[in-house]
């Protein structure tokens, strides 16, 4: 009796359970193609948005790409540039370097404290025979270079007219003079007020000049004053003293003409100087 119950549910259940398991797998069929077609869908949607991107992408980098080689060229360029200005920056300082320790004058830069900031070979030859402290002023320096300066008339000039110029005695030799010219350096770019000092040795000039005073104011045989010198003297004086009265003797040598004809001008010279050392 059960089985025969049972035996005709079991088949209901058995259809039942086919016409679920067919469903399903409908189902189950039709969701992997919807899943797949979806799939599909979507990268057909990412191909066909991708490429704008990937086209604009490439643009973008290739523009970039040569922006970046232009940016670097034009770099390299202005680096080279650079490069070449300081090597000859560097080379001008070094020629301006050399220049100043080889020129004759003894120059030198102080600052605003007075104390020396630059100098040359020959302004520092100069300073060696000085016994200034090493932080000595310029003043020191110069006061135990040459005797006749007046320094706080030197500080007068640069106050007042931005320079100075004047020739002094070295201590050391009376027989060499130097011109100073020191002057205010006025240059807005500079942090500080510099002021540059120049020692120009005019011993030879000087020299030169006593010599052609001497050759215009005396005669060359007889070492006395010239007419040249009697008339600057006698001019002064009368414009110096014009009512003091004065004297004036005239001295004539009688026959000297016959001295040279005879004897010749060598010997009219030497008498000539020996008339001169007479008087």
């Amino acid at each position: 009796q059960l089985l025969r119950v049972a035996i005709p549910v079991q088949d209901k259940v058995q259809l039942l359970f086919n016409q679920l398991k067919n469903s399903y797998e409908s189902r189950v069929s039709q969701s992997k193609e919807q899943f797949s077609n979806a799939i599909n869908d979507m990268i057909k949607m990412i191909f066909i948005v991708s490429i704008p991107i990937i086209i604009s992408l490439l643009v973008i980098a290739t523009l970039t790409t040569r922006r970046l080689n232009a940016f670097a060229k034009n770099q390299q360029a202005i680096l080279d540039s650079l490069e070449e200005r300081v090597k000859e920056r560097t080379n001008a300082l070094l020629l301006d370097h050399n220049l100043l320790q080889n020129l004759n004058e003894a120059i030198g830069i102080f600052d605003h404290h007075d104390q020396l900031h630059l100098t040359n070979k020959k302004l520092d030859d100069l300073a060696k025979v000085c016994d200034t402290p090493k932080n000595g002023t310029v003043w020191q320096l110069l006061m135990c270079l040459f005797n006749d300066v007046d320094i706080g008339h030197i500080k007068y000039h640069l106050k007042h007219k931005q320079a100075w110029r004047g020739e002094a005695t070295l201590s050391q030799s009376a027989d060499s003079v130097y011109m100073i010219d020191i002057a205010n350096i006025n240059d807005p770019s500079l942090p500080n007020s510099y002021l540059s000092i120049s020692l120009t040795d005019i011993s030879d000039l000087k020299s030169t000049q006593r010599q052609l005073e001497h050759t215009s104011h005396y005669d060359s045989v007889t070492q006395l004053p010239n007419r040249y010198f009697f008339n600057v003297t006698l001019d002064r004086l009368l414009r110096e003293t014009p009512k003091q009265p004065l004297h004036l003797i005239y001295i004539d040598l009688n026959d000297f003409k016959w001295v040279n004809d005879h004897l010749g001008h060598a010997a009219g010279d030497e008498f000539l100087f020996n008339v001169g050392v007479q008087f």
